[in-house]
């Protein structure tokens, strides 16, 4: 992950700490740029992983905002 963000690469080569939260926003900034594509494990017929699924959707891919206007064809 470090690989995709200059501030996160420089902290973990100091041996500094990465909290969680730094770590989700390089992580949706690089899902936006299309350079890293998030995988979440789930088994449908047991209903497992199906909340953290929708969590990481709802986190980390575009939003209609994010991806701007449409022109009408």
């Amino acid at each position: 992950m470090a690989e995709t963000d200059e501030a996160l690469l420089e902290k973990y080569f100091a041996d500094q700490p990465l909290d969680q939260a730094e770590l989700l926003s390089a992580l949706r900034r690089a899902t936006l740029q299309g350079s890293i594509t998030p995988v979440c494990a789930c088994a449908g017929t047991k209903a497992l992983g199906a909340a953290e699924l929708a969590d990481m959707l709802v986190a980390l891919l575009p939003s209609p905002v994010d991806r701007g206007a449409y022109a009408a064809a």
